[in-house]
């Protein structure tokens, strides 16, 4: 799933966060394992912002990639079996 975004506008950015929630729960990830996608395996490369986490329900990780460039910002989300 990827999303586009203008980072300065807070309503969109209310909407890509609700949003992905929505998609970690539809993977069926527990409310713990969201709370460590979003708080504790984050990794940072510049205007990039890489989070990961395993996912029983799914049994695979998911994983969530923000770029912010401004109006053209996008949060990616994806899983994979490694």
């Amino acid at each position: 799933m990827k999303m586009t975004f203008d980072e300065d506008n807070e309503e969109q950015l209310d909407d890509t966060s609700s949003l992905s929630v929505t998609a970690y729960y539809a993977a069926g990830m527990a409310d713990d394992e969201i709370t460590a996608l979003q708080k504790k395996r984050m990794i940072r490369q510049g205007h990039t912002f890489t989070y990961r986490a395993y996912c029983a329900s799914a049994e695979r990780t998911i994983i969530k990639r923000l770029v912010f460039n401004g109006t053209d910002s996008s949060a990616t989300i994806f899983a994979t079996r490694n």
